[in-house]
C-alpha cells in the first residue's frame, strides 16, 4: 500500500489538490495521515464558531445549539470521514490493538477534515 494509491482513490471524489496523504515517521511509520479539504458549509469564516451564525442552511446552527455537535461543520466532518473510509475499505492498513479488551483492533489511519474558505472542489 502506497500513499499515491490512497491519494488517487480519494482524489476521484475530492479533487487532487484537496487531498494530502503522508506516512508517519519514526515509531509512527505505520500510520497514514490523510487531510481532506472541503468547502466551508457555514457563512462564517473558519476561525469563528459555526453555531452562532444563525444562517446555516444545512442544520440548525441557532443560538440554542451552542455546541460542535449537530453544527454544519461537524455534520460535514463526520460525513466526509465516513465517505473516505468507505472509499478506502478495500485498502489493507497496518493495525494496532488496545490492550485488555475484545475487538479493539483499529486501522493506523488518521483522517483530518479541513475547511477551505475558497471552496476549491
Amino acid at each position: 500500500m502506497t500513499t499515491s494509491i490512497i491519494k488517487k482513490i480519494l482524489a476521484t471524489k475530492y479533487g487532487y489538490k484537496n487531498v494530502s496523504v503522508k506516512r508517519g515517521r519514526g515509531t509512527a511509520h505505520t500510520w497514514v495521515e490523510i487531510l481532506i479539504k472541503v468547502k466551508n458549509p457555514c457563512s462564517k469564516p473558519v476561525e469563528q464558531a459555526c453555531w452562532d451564525c444563525g444562517k446555516c442552511e444545512v442544520t440548525n446552527c441557532s443560538l440554542e445549539n451552542r455546541s460542535w455537535r449537530g453544527s454544519a461543520r461537524q455534520l460535514l466532518t463526520t460525513k466526509t470521514a465516513q465517505e473516505a473510509r468507505e472509499l478506502l475499505k478495500n485498502i489493507q492498513f497496518s493495525t494496532y490493538t488496545v490492550g485488555g479488551g475484545y475487538n479493539t483492533e483499529n486501522d493506523c489511519v488518521n483522517i483530518q477534515i479541513d475547511f477551505n474558505e475558497q471552496g476549491v472542489l
